[in-house]
């Protein structure tokens, strides 16, 4: 086990006692450098956040595709023009996390 000194991670604070330092890993999970393992979700729960999150956003998703076809045809028709990006609404234009 990687033991790191306090105040190694940029923090001014004394490091809580009940987490893990980042370099440690529990045993039969992933070690993923300044994670927490409680923050590293089980099959299960990528799951369960993955169909949630197609059905919370399923209707930004079908405007996406139907974008991508319409863009598609009109570039195999000739008369796609590519639109120059000036002021985007972020609520209306990025999914639901």
């Amino acid at each position: 086990m990687v033991l790191t000194p306090p105040h190694a991670h940029g923090t001014n604070s004394p490091p809580n006692p009940l987490m893990p330092p980042p370099t440690q890993c529990y045993p039969l999970t992933v070690c993923v450098p300044g994670v927490s393992p409680q923050y590293i979700l089980n099959e299960k729960e990528v799951e369960v956040k993955t169909e949630l999150w197609l059905r919370e956003n399923a209707d930004y998703l079908k405007q996406q595709k139907e974008k991508e076809e319409r863009i598609a045809k009109e570039k195999e028709l000739g008369i796609f023009k590519e639109q120059k990006v000036t002021a985007v609404s972020v609520e209306n234009t990025r999914p639901r996390w």
